[in-house]
């Protein structure tokens, strides 16, 4: 009976307003609706009244319409739908932010007068914000910025700093490490002490551990332990390497396997694949063949090349001058000497040398090389030909230790010009016995030529 009065009431109304206004007026005092209402409700006396439900009766309703208003009885407020969800209109200063299970929310004032902003997700207290900290609130002491950060760490005391997409992603038990941008550390599980700051550094890194990247994608296949690479790609394709350091763009871009290397420079040892305890310092400074294992070999200076292992090499082919205020000391102990043989050979060696002048030849030495450099130097120099020293050497069978020989096609000859003076100090001596045989021999002659003297002398007298 009441539902049928107002549906009376309703269509008087609508036959009380004008046909053109096509909007609905419900008042006592017959005025007209106001013409941007599609329905108008006016009275001094009495309010509108919503429908009125609990908190699970409104959660219940099917597919609610945007905009939908309802009184929750379970609340006291009201409520209505927007794009995302119920909304909770409340009176006065808003504490509290939540979905409609209560389980996720922001609040403040949890304590009168705190001022505290706390953000609970899924009924837990995740972070916090005071003053200008914020923090996360969790077991393991950890935080994790960015989406997917972190998001495989089993939140025991990890004490694990990941920021950015993807940073740390597949983390369970590895501890105190940290990770700055896109993709940092993404495939670390248990590995511990690692430090990865830039895109994608670090990011192949399952166990290894004490290993520090700053710079995008360094170290980014790197699953080894105990390496540093500062610069962009530097070691950007080492794998299993080890004690490997680089500092600058590019060094030790292409290592893979080598282990305690170190390279300081932009490109410095960038050939270098799988080489040992070799050091490369300067621009480009470097191993001539890319992907040739060498072990202690040091390039020093810019364009500095190493060709063999157990070499060290200073300055490159433009380099015109190398000193010091001390002389090169070589080891020379008798306590650390065996097989000590008296067989160095003397004029034998020295007569059959060829001492000559020459030109070298840079631009074919720097394509041999791989130096990019134009150098047109016409000095002369004096000195030897490598190749007849060592034909000399083996002529008179002399194992000579001055002339370096090349143990592949991508090295070249050398001599060591101070090993020269040991065969000159054996000639010198050689030559001094003979000056001093000769000696005696003119005194034995003076003294048989003494006696023929004086009897001339005699039968001059006569």
């Amino acid at each position: 009976m009441k539902n049928d009065r107002f549906l009376i009431l309703l269509f008087m109304s609508y036959l009380s307003n004008p046909v053109f206004s096509q909007n609905v007026g419900i008042n006592d005092d017959s005025s007209f609706p106001n013409a941007s209402a599609m329905l108008h409700v006016q009275s001094t006396t009495r309010g509108l009244l919503v429908p009125r439900m609990t908190t699970v009766q409104r959660s219940a309703i099917a597919s609610p319409a945007t905009g939908l208003l309802v009184f929750d009885s379970d609340t006291e407020s009201f409520w209505f739908m927007e794009t995302f969800g119920w909304i909770e209109l409340v009176a006065g200063n808003i504490t509290t932010m939540a979905d409609d299970d209560d389980d996720t929310r922001i609040q403040v004032e949890e304590a009168p007068d705190e001022d505290i902003i706390r953000f609970d997700l899924a009924g837990s207290e995740r972070w916090v914000m005071e003053a200008s900290r914020l923090w996360p609130n969790n077991t393991g002491s950890s935080v994790f910025i960015g989406e997917n950060a972190g998001a495989s760490d089993d939140l025991t005391l990890n004490q694990n700093v990941f920021i950015g997409y993807n940073s740390g992603n597949s983390n369970t038990t590895g501890l105190n490490n940290t990770a700055l941008g896109t993709s940092t550390l993404e495939s670390n599980v248990d590995g511990n002490y690692n430090v990865a700051i830039g895109f994608n550094s670090l990011n192949a890194n399952i166990s290894g551990d004490y290993n520090v990247a700053i710079g995008n994608n360094n170290l980014q296949s790197s699953t080894g332990s105990d390496n540093t690479a500062i610069g962009r790609s530097s070691q950007a394709t080492s794998s299993t390497g080890i004690y490997n350091s680089s500092l600058g763009s590019l060094s030790f871009n292409q290592l893979t396997t080598g282990s305690y290397n170190t390279a300081v420079g932009y490109l410095a040892g960038y050939n270098v694949l799988t080489s040992t305890n070799s050091t490369y310092i300067g621009r480009e400074a470097d191993q001539t063949l890319a992907g040739s294992t060498l072990a202690n070999s040091m390039a020093l200076g810019y364009n500095a090349k190493t060709t063999a292992s157990n070499q060290v090499r200073i300055g490159n082919t433009s380099v015109t001058d190398i000193g010091g205020y001390a002389s090169w000391t070589d080891l020379s102990d008798a306590r650390f000497k065996r097989n000590i043989l008296n067989d160095v050979p003397g004029l034998d060696f020295i007569l059959k040398l060829r001492p000559v002048t020459y030109q070298i030849d840079l631009p074919t030495l720097n394509q041999f090389l791989g130096i990019d450099a134009e150098d047109e130097r016409q000095e002369r120099i004096t000195g030897f030909m490598a190749q007849e020293v060592e034909m000399v050497a083996n002529q008179i069978g002399f194992d000579f230790s001055g002339v370096v020989t090349p143990n592949s096609d991508n090295e070249h000859y050398g001599l060591r010009y101070s090993k020269f003076v040991v065969p000159l100090v054996k000639a010198i001596q050689e030559q001094q016995r003979l000056i001093n045989e000769l000696s005696l021999r003119i005194v034995q002659l003076e003294q048989l030529r003494l006696p023929t003297s004086e009897l001339v002398n005699q039968d001059k007298r006569q």
